[in-house]
């Protein structure tokens, strides 16, 4: 009598693949926290460089107004002029993933990634497809730009509200040395974004923003990111940042107080054909 309560070996789907295992596991876990939210949750972890901290995933949710709308589509916000996803909801989901998730250190920081690289390359197929990626990449970029918080209107649909200014409660992230988070995390998220302009914008054009870099990490591997980047993506305005660096490098190094003077000593000839490298110029 006791083996007949279990279902037959007939009616169960066994994946023949580990692929296959992979997106029935997405599958199941999307039935049970809702597509919305588990999109926006695994999209976000498998786009990210290593992996993310919960709070920063709890934060860049929490930002996403559609993920928002499909939380609190039969509740309104706990908190009047506060609206960030419910505490407990991506633990849930962590638990039903802990098998599939490890932590590492990054920056000074705990993240979670997955823990093989068939899920990460399952989570990048099913969640970043197509126009998706560089939506997620955006999001990340807003939030690793902030330097504050949060405070933006959201609408909440089957609500048929609108929450003005609504503070997301999201951790800011100051411009320094101490934040490498920050320093390494931008500009990857920016340049996956596929918005060179802002890239240039927010990071290799902006002299705190290398004096920073520098002080956290240094010189020959700032040198290193802008040539990634145009390793990948040709940039007249990068690459004559890249040259003229790199031709006062030993300067540099022996003397980070120098950069301002050498940007300006080797880039200021450019300033007037060149708006970006003008602001640079100025800044230094």
């Amino acid at each position: 009598k006791a083996w007949r309560s279990f279902m037959p070996v007939s009616d169960i789907c066994l994946a023949d693949t580990a692929q296959a295992a992979i997106t029935a596991l997405f599958e199941k876990i999307e039935r049970r926290f809702g597509n919305i939210l588990i999109e926006g949750a695994l999209g976000y972890l498998s786009v990210s460089k290593g992996g993310l901290s919960e709070v920063e995933l709890e934060d860049v949710l929490s930002c996403n107004d559609e993920v928002l709308d499909g939380v609190y589509g039969f509740q309104d916000p706990p908190v009047e002029g506060i609206v960030r996803i419910p505490p407990l909801m991506w633990t849930r989901v962590r638990a039903e993933l802990s098998s599939y998730i490890v932590e590492r250190q990054s920056s000074n920081h705990t993240v979670i990634f997955w823990y093989h690289r068939q899920f990460a390359e399952a989570g990048l197929e099913r969640y970043s497809a197509g126009d998706r990626a560089a939506k997620l990449h955006t999001d990340l970029g807003d939030l690793f730009g902030h330097e504050s918080g949060l405070c933006r209107s959201v609408y909440l649909s089957r609500r048929k509200k609108t929450i003005d200014d609504a503070d997301r409660q999201i951790t800011p992230h100051p411009l320094n040395s101490r934040n490498g988070r920050k320093l390494t995390m931008l500009p990857y998220h920016l340049f996956h974004s596929g918005d060179i302009d802002r890239l240039k914008k927010e990071t290799f054009f902006k002299f705190k923003f290398l004096l920073c870099f520098i002080e956290a990490f240094s010189f020959h591997e700032l040198l290193s990111s802008v040539k990634e980047v145009l390793s990948k993506h040709e940039d007249s305005d990068l690459q004559l940042l890249h040259d003229s660096l790199h031709f006062c490098q030993g300067q540099i190094e022996s003397t980070i107080s120098s950069l301002g003077g050498q940007i300006v000593g080797q880039l200021q000839q450019h300033a007037g054909e060149r708006p970006i490298i003008r602001e640079l110029c100025e800044q230094a």
